[in-house]
């Protein structure tokens, strides 16, 4: 006979349960431990000793839980019950989005959501793969959606779908559906454990008179996982503002979500309601935007890309903003090719995301993110420049066909060569030669290769002054700073570059399937990284005409010329008027902010107004503005025709009016489009005949698409409650 104890595939001996849940006797010595029989042994009083400690050790353990739950008094005790609670957020409605008349431009409408318990489903025989072919089944959404919209965010193979939730949190796998489709599981929810139905607010962008404005609004999107980790307000089921204002002023219009508190069984499966909070609606954005303006602008725009189109252009982008001169209003913003805001509703699909990033980029925002060449509208700096540094407005000046440097010519584009003229007429007539000129002899002034301590560089500092190369501050996400250049830039941006550059020097560009192109392009790699540090005479020339190194945004362009229409102030300019509260209280009104003024004398600033409004009576916009009632509204305006290398020019337009009296500055910039003359001022004009009501060469306040024939002075009384 052995003193071995029994071995361990002998079944356990366990307690028997009555029906009150209390122990009443036991049958054995617990899980295979059977009485020693015969005299103790060393090895078996062993075994008592070390089954001794590990009871005074449970025991031990189990009296200091009790002492740390009473110490605690009830901190850490209320997590370990709150771990058998789900917080749900229910999502507040959102506020909406007024244009400056009072007009809905972003309200909300009711969707339909399917939502899985995904604990539930993990309890179910089939792991769920029945509920999901069900809502698949109810809602036409396919299976594998539903599945990746159950997959956390947090697990590797997530895809861009997923689910960025808790872990008790309900997944919304079928979103915006038709209520009929899933009325069985409204009204049968038993017959479907794991799934509930919902329904939440959702934008709804499609109102009168059909203004598009996706770039201005923006869109909603789902949170991303470490944005729902960083911020406490947000959770798998909330939207949050995706560009333009629904991005800027999310704080406003998200509102504060509901919690709804359910109790949970001990698998993780939803149990009783224990409270309930209610959402408080977000409050409401008042923006500069008029509707009627904005949808014209957005046809004007399309228009004119489908007439370069036709006559033979690529005319892939464009853009076009109407600025209040007088206080920094944005009345409309379109940028071309545009989107639909709605695809992100019930989240994108791969070929729809493909479409938004590819190479038309739909997405950009080009009235603040193009960075473009302002071709020959940037000569309002060069003679700001040429004034202040010492050249005579009443002075004339060579107009030949090309100004020579050296043994390289620099030519005009727009215009034949002229008798000598004035800084005015060169202007109207768009010489570049006179502002060649200009800018090699005041390059020279400043020492030319070996600057002198004192450069003055006058059109780069010129350029700043009015606001190019720096962020304009208007209130959306994004924005682009554009580029003025100088000597200080130049080699700042050489000790950044250089090396990638010089590579591409000694191996070229492989890629590139044109060898023709790809020798061009080595070796301009191959110069740059030779001097590409140095600041040429060519580089101040071609900046004098708005080419080289020198790119604006069509909103900083904007802004500069209803500068010198308002008499020399910067404004920032601004795309929300107001925030009102749910209760129609005014929360805050936005003020004009001057960031700057013009470095013009009164004098020079008034001879420039008096040039651009030449250019459409007897300069390069006169052809589009025929007809135009410009004896009543006359128009100051500057065309420009940027050349760009590889591709066709890019057409600008940048203008005000009324010019004695400035309101409103139009810029309209398309590329690949031809000259700024014969494609965007003539979209310029149609929107002016809007904005003025001219109808067959008269004009006629009560037919402006603006209400009244003005922007609204304050906030409309539609919105804001006495």
């Amino acid at each position: 006979m052995t003193d071995e104890p029994a071995e361990a595939n002998e079944s356990p001996q366990r307690s028997e349960i009555v029906d009150d849940g209390r122990e009443t006797r036991e049958t054995a010595v617990a899980w295979g431990m059977r009485r020693p029989r015969g005299r103790v042994t060393p090895r078996s009083r062993w075994r008592l000793i070390v089954l001794q400690v590990l009871v005074i050790s449970l025991v031990a353990t189990l009296l200091g839980r009790l002492a740390w739950m009473q110490v605690d008094e009830g901190g850490q005790a209320a997590a370990a019950v709150d771990s058998r609670v789900r917080d749900i957020a229910v999502p507040a409605p959102r506020g909406l989005i007024y244009d400056q008349a009072g007009r809905v431009l972003s309200t909300n409408r009711p969707a339909t959501d399917v939502l899985v318990d995904r604990a539930v489903l993990a309890s179910q025989p089939d792991r769920g793969a029945s509920v999901v072919n069900t809502i698949a089944d109810f809602t036409g959404t396919p299976a594998a959606t539903i599945l990746g919209r159950m997959i956390s965010c947090s697990e590797p193979n997530a895809g861009t779908e997923c689910f960025t939730g808790g872990p008790y949190e309900p997944a919304p796998v079928a979103l915006d559906v038709s209520v009929e489709s899933v009325m069985d599981l409204i009204e049968n929810p038993s017959r479907y454990p794991g799934i509930s139905v919902r329904t939440r607010a959702v934008r709804d962008y499609n109102h009168d008179p059909g203004a598009n404005a996706a770039h201005i609004l923006g869109y909603l999107g789902s949170p991303t996982q470490s944005e729902v980790e960083s911020d406490p307000t947000l959770h798998g089921g909330s939207l949050i503002g995706r560009g333009g204002i629904e991005s800027a002023y999310d704080d406003y219009l998200r509102g504060q979500d509901g919690i709804q508190r359910i109790s949970l069984d001990r698998t993780g499966i939803t149990g009783d309601l224990l409270s309930e909070t209610t959402p408080v609606t977000g409050a409401s954005v008042v923006s500069t935007i008029d509707a009627q303006l904005q949808a014209t602008v957005e046809k004007e725009l399309a228009d004119a890309v489908n007439v370069a189109r036709y006559r033979g252009y690529p005319a892939d982008s464009g853009a076009a903003v109407v600025l209040d001169v007088t206080n920094g209003d944005v009345l409309a913003a379109a940028s071309y090719p545009t989107f639909d805001r709605q695809v992100f509703e019930a989240g994108l699909t791969d070929e729809e995301y493909a479409v938004l990033t590819g190479d038309d980029q739909p997405l950009l925002d080009r009235v603040i993110q193009a960075e473009l060449a302002p071709a020959s509208t940037f000569k309002v700096v060069t003679a700001t420049a040429a004034a202040n540094s010492g050249y005579s407005l009443d002075g004339i000046y060579p107009c030949p066909p090309a100004y020579n440097v050296g043994n390289q010519a620099f030519t005009n584009y727009e215009s034949a060569p002229y008798p000598p003229l004035t800084i005015a007429e060169a202007l109207v007539v768009s010489c570049n030669t006179v502002f060649y000129k200009f800018a090699a002899e005041m390059y020279a002034a400043d020492g030319g290769l070996e600057a002198k301590p004192d450069a003055v560089e006058a059109v780069a500092n010129t350029a700043k002054a009015f606001g190019f190369g720096s962020l304009t501050g208007v209130d959306l996400p994004g924005e682009s700073p554009g580029r003025v250049t100088d000597r200080a830039r130049k080699l700042s941006d050489y000790e950044e570059l250089s090396a990638a550059y010089c590579e591409r020097a000694e191996n070229g560009y492989p890629e590139e399937p044109d060898p023709a192109l790809a020798e061009l392009y080595r070796q301009y790699a191959e110069e740059y990284c030779r001097d590409g540090d140095t600041y040429r005479v060519g580089d101040a020339i071609n900046q004098s005409v708005g080419q080289g190194d020198i790119l604006v945004t069509p909103l900083q362009l904007a802004r500069a010329y209803a500068a010198v229409g308002n008499g020399g102030t910067l404004y920032a300019p601004h795309l929300v008027k107001g925030i009102v509260g749910p209760d129609g209280k005014v929360i805050e009104e936005t003020e004009p902010e001057v960031v700057g003024t013009l470095p013009d004398s009164p004098e020079v600033l008034a001879y420039i107004q008096s040039a651009l409004r030449d250019v459409p009576v007897r300069g390069t916009a006169s052809s589009a503005f025929a007809g135009f009632p410009l004896n009543d509204i006359p128009v100051a305006a500057k065309t420009g025709t940027a050349e760009v290398a590889n591709k066709e020019t890019t057409s600008l337009f940048a203008s005000y009016a009324p010019a004695d009296d400035p309101k409103y500055a139009v810029v309209v910039i398309i590329t690949q489009a031809g000259v700024g003359g014969e494609l965007s001022a003539p979209a310029a004009r149609k929107i002016y005949d809007a904005i003025f009501g001219v109808v067959d060469g008269q004009a006629d306040p009560s037919r402006s698409v603006l209400v009244g024939g003005a922007p609204e002075a304050g906030l409309p009384a539609a919105v804001v409650q006495p």
